[in-house]
């Protein structure tokens, strides 16, 4: 069975694996992630070259894009191997 954990996060996300086993509900977690990524992707136009802030440093200069991998990971220029998942990600126009 999923823990209590995953199942109280799916149901942030929409999802119900309750009464799902622990790898299915796993799997359905990273499904409903990879659309939550695949969203923010296409709704903001996301891509190389983009500012964008993130929302877990609101605080914290726009980065720029330099890469988004097949898995949706966002990398930003300036090397050091800063990334954060597409859904973590949210334009600047400036």
């Amino acid at each position: 069975m999923p823990t209590d954990k995953q199942t109280d996060y799916a149901r942030t996300l929409g999802v119900d694996i309750s009464h799902d086993s622990y790898r299915v509900g796993a799997a359905k977690l990273d499904d409903a992630l990879a659309l939550l990524d695949m969203r923010q992707i296409a709704q903001q136009e996301l891509g190389p070259g983009v500012k964008v802030r993130l929302k877990s440093r609101p605080g914290y200069p726009p980065r720029v894009i330099s890469s988004i991998q097949d898995s949706r990971l966002v990398f930003f220029r300036g090397g050091g191997g800063a990334k954060a998942w597409a859904r973590n990600c949210i334009r600047v126009d400036e």
